[in-house]
């Protein structure tokens, strides 16, 4: 068996903050690494029918030459022994194509979101295109041990590829450095999921207009990006101009929490809610600031937070609003939240990952 160190990796994917996290994950373990765009980001495909198209057509019958031909000998130059592809379902069919192209090669999948779709009849459908590829699969990645579970009841049917659990988490160097110990006059809430409702990647789920609405009106200050959707001058509305992530992430410290949140009942299905961490509440983490969340739901996320105990559960506004009232309690899970993060850093995760990756030799 290979030595940890002797082994070659490749990752699968867009130029992402997950690629980072990937390789900050890696960068203490295994002997080299190199970075490999997945099919979509490769052509450029931007639009869902394209898409569509393209996974379908690739799943059945792989014919995408001029990508494929640069993969391989990328693969070849670098002796790679493990290839993983991240984001979505993007991935599923080049790991299909790979495997079927170079079989010595471990291809593993680290499942970010699944399922994608929000209801019934694209669940289905994702559930179907998944159950083919992790025939093909000889590993795969969970964030959350909901997902796992989801996976070997509803997936499998006969061949169970290596399996792990690893959280995700953003590179070290992407967290908070200054802690702003003060805590504002008057309660407040920090959201950073879309506001921008007229994007061509939004989905239902993302207007949560409701519950903002619900929040303001208890009198809470809620602060987040601002849109044409949500200026309505409200004077406990705080909106801010869009910032890069670190930018944001530096910034958190300064309100009471980060509210974890999706309109939920709009949705006709939310599974995707039960097992998925999203990547909003993997910022917030890294800013080391409290979440707050509803009581109801969110299990793949609740599980991610199980060593972050700085939480606000709250069953309505006015719960959450009481909650916030108070300052002291405030105060001591600002402070929770501020050492919790340490624990939170994608380096810190490189022992799991090391683990796994010699279980495929």
């Amino acid at each position: 068996m290979k030595d940890i160190k002797n082994i070659s990796v490749a990752t699968l994917g867009p130029s992402i903050d997950h690629q980072k996290s990937l390789l900050a994950m890696l960068s203490n373990g295994v002997g080299s690494v190199i970075t490999l765009p997945d099919s979509h980001s490769f052509y450029n495909i931007d639009s869902a029918p394209s898409r569509f198209k393209k996974i379908i057509g690739k799943v059945w019958k792989p014919d995408n030459k001029a990508y494929l031909e640069m993969i391989c000998q990328k693969l070849d130059d670098s002796s790679t022994d493990v290839i993983i592809g991240y984001w979505g379902t993007n991935p599923i069919s080049d790991l299909f194509s790979i495997k079927k192209l170079r079989p010595h090669i471990k291809v593993v999948l680290m499942v970010l979101c699944h399922p994608m779709s929000l209801n019934n009849l694209g669940i289905r459908r994702q559930n179907f295109m998944m159950q083919r590829a992790t025939a093909s699969l000889d590993g795969i990645i969970y964030p959350s041990i909901n997902m796992a579970e989801y996976f070997n009841k509803t997936i499998y049917k006969k061949k169970v590829p290596c399996e792990a659990i690893i959280p995700p988490c953003w590179p070290q160097a992407f967290q908070a450095k200054k802690n702003a110990r003060e805590l504002k006059d008057e309660s407040n809430i920090v959201f950073i999921g879309r506001t921008d409702l007229s994007g061509k990647t939004v989905h239902l789920a993302d207007d949560v207009r409701p519950l903002m609405n619900s929040i303001l009106a208890q009198g809470i200050d809620l602060y987040h990006g601002e849109s044409k959707e949500t200026n309505d001058n409200n004077p406990h509305r705080k909106a801010f101009k869009p910032m890069e992530q670190k930018a944001l992430i530096e910034t958190m410290s300064y309100y009471d929490a980060s509210l974890l949140a999706y309109n939920t009942e709009a949705c006709k299905n939310d599974l995707r809610f039960h097992l998925t961490v999203p990547d909003r509440l993997i910022t917030s983490v890294s800013a080391g600031i409290p979440i707050a969340i509803p009581s109801e739901g969110y299990g793949g996320a609740k599980s991610y937070l199980k060593n972050y105990p700085a939480i606000f559960e709250f069953d309505s506004a006015c719960h959450l609003k009481s909650m916030l009232a108070d300052r002291s309690h405030v105060r001591e899970l600002k402070n929770i939240a501020w050492e919790a993060r340490e624990r939170y850093t994608a380096e810190k995760q490189g022992d799991k990952l090391n683990s796994f990756i010699m279980s495929l030799m």
